[in-house]
Order: C-alpha cells, then sequence, then structure tokens
C-alpha cells in the first residue's frame, strides 16, 4: 500500500492508495477547511468587535457632558446645598471611571445595570423636577450574564438627549425588567416629545442597518449579537407617549439548566 501525503503550507492533504481511504481524505480536507473559515471569521469578528468597542467608548467620553456636571457642581456650591455636591461628584467619579476602563470588554448585566442607574442618579439632580424616574430591580440573575460594556447607559441617554432636554416638566422614564428560562430583558420607556410613528420606524431602521456606516443604536445592536445572534434590541411605541426600548439578553448557557 502506498503511503498517503499531506504537503506542507496549508495545501490540502492528497490520498494516493487504496480508494477505501479516499472518503477518509476527503473529509479530513474538508474539516480542515472548515476550521480555517471559523477560524479566520472569528479572528475578523474579534477586531471588528474591539473597533466598535474603541468607537463607543470614544463616543461615552463627551466634554459638554463634563462641562455640564461642573456647571450643576458650581451652582450648588453656590446654594450651598453639600449633600447634592457630594452626591453628584461621587457619582460623576464612578461615571468617567467606568467608561474609561480598559481590558475588559465584557461584563455582567447587573455591572452595566448600575453604570445606567449611576448615570440617572447624575441626571436626576441635573435635571431636578422636570424628569420622574423609576427604576425596577434587575433580576438576580442579571449576576452572571455577560454583555458588552456601555450597553444601556447610552440608550438612556438618548432619551435625554431627544426628549427631556425639549421638556421643562412632566417628563418620564422608566426602567422594567422582566426574565424568561432563557433571556433577561430591560425596558427602557420615556414620554417622548412631539414623537412621530416615523421616528419610531427611523430608530428600528438604524438598529437593523448593515454595511459600513453604522449608527450609534447600530453599533450596540451588533456588539449584542456578536456575543449570540439572540441578543437584541427593539423600537417600539410605549405607552407613555414616547418610545419603548426593549433590551434583550441571553442567560449564559447552563444557567437554571435551561439554556
Amino acid at each position: 500500500m502506498e503511503q498517503a501525503k499531506e504537503e506542507k503550507g496549508g495545501e490540502a492533504a492528497v490520498h494516493q492508495g487504496l480508494e477505501e481511504f479516499n472518503y477518509v481524505t476527503a473529509e479530513f480536507n474538508k474539516m480542515k477547511e472548515y476550521l480555517e473559515y471559523y477560524t479566520k471569521r472569528r479572528y475578523e469578528q474579534e477586531i471588528v468587535m474591539k473597533q466598535m468597542e474603541l468607537d463607543h467608548l470614544q463616543e461615552q467620553i463627551k466634554p459638554h457632558f463634563l462641562y455640564n456636571c461642573f456647571a450643576n457642581i458650581s451652582n450648588l456650591c453656590k446654594s450651598y446645598d453639600v449633600e447634592k455636591v457630594e452626591k453628584l461628584s461621587q457619582a460623576l467619579s464612578k461615571y468617567y471611571s467606568y467608561v474609561t476602563r480598559t481590558g475588559k470588554e465584557l461584563v455582567s448585566l447587573r455591572a452595566e445595570y448600575e453604570h445606567m442607574k449611576n448615570y440617572l442618579t447624575i441626571q436626576k439632580i441635573r435635571f431636578e423636577n422636570r424628569v420622574f424616574i423609576e427604576v425596577e430591580e434587575l433580576p438576580q440573575t442579571g449576576d452572571n450574564v455577560e454583555v458588552p460594556r456601555l450597553i444601556l447607559q447610552p440608550i438612556v441617554e438618548n432619551a435625554y438627549k431627544y426628549v427631556f432636554e425639549h421638556v421643562e416638566k412632566e417628563g418620564k422614564l422608566i426602567v422594567r425588567t422582566a426574565e424568561s428560562e432563557t433571556d433577561v430583558t430591560i425596558t427602557i420607556e420615556d414620554s417622548g416629545y412631539q414623537m412621530g410613528e416615523d421616528v419610531i420606524r427611523r430608530i428600528q431602521d438604524a438598529l437593523e442597518k448593515e454595511g459600513g456606516c453604522i449608527t450609534g443604536l447600530g453599533n450596540l445592536q451588533k456588539r449584542l449579537q456578536f456575543m449570540d445572534t439572540g441578543n437584541k434590541i427593539r423600537a417600539e411605541r410605549s405607552g407613555l407617549g414616547g418610545v419603548k426600548m426593549r433590551l434583550t439578553a441571553r442567560k449564559n448557557k447552563g444557567e437554571n439548566g435551561h439554556v
């Protein structure tokens, strides 16, 4: 029997022997092609993920947000409201500590949720009685669900940028949570400002946009779905009059024995 030969340099194995070994050689080559394809795809995904993470981090370090907070601290000092000065300063420190943290792309959903709540603490002081905020507790399983960093806070930030910056009173922001055997869902609703159905459609289109020019919301969606295609963000009309953003994160495989 002649021996099978495999050329070096990544080329396919070539069989030179009995016909019954043709199947084994063909399957080996097929497996090799699959491994090369998935290794290359995974490598490319990691590069894209890191670039999107970098772009998103740069977007979060907004000078005007910092300036506004300093202006608020200055005004609070003039009114001798020491308690609010301390609270705002601590929340601002936590905020920038989180967004500038390096070396960790994935965090627990709990960490993301706490970062979002810290951001709301800052905005609650800034907007005082203009916005009513209600935030439900996150289910315990959120401690073990992994997500990319800076997934929730940008959604809440959009509500302030496009809604609450334009209202003087009676703004509402409601954050609710739920879980199933496979998912944890976080719903963020706002009271809206001149919000038509066309706006809802544009937001959903931004989430689903493909190609090179990905919006901020599209960035969130892509980063979530790189981890698990079952992860998603959806936009719909809120009963409060604005937008309802629904983020669904898949539980880790093996969580509670269900996934």
